[in-house]
């Protein structure tokens, strides 16, 4: 399945395997799947911590 956009094909979206050792999921940093709240501030705090980490996987989940 592929989206379309503006008359072009966007790539693909794949659900891949994840370690979960080094994963940060920005549910874990307060985002929320409401359709209403702005996550950014979730999203950089799950990336700041990633890179502290030195390296690792920042999951933002269906929703």
């Amino acid at each position: 399945m592929s989206i379309i956009s503006f008359g072009q094909q966007l790539p693909e979206i794949q659900q891949v395997s994840i370690n979960k050792a080094n994963t940060f999921n920005i549910k874990d940093f307060g985002a929320k799947a409401d359709g209403h709240t702005i996550n950014t501030k979730a999203i950089q705090d799950a990336m700041a911590a990633c890179t502290k980490a030195g390296g690792g996987t920042v999951l933002i989940p269906k929703g």
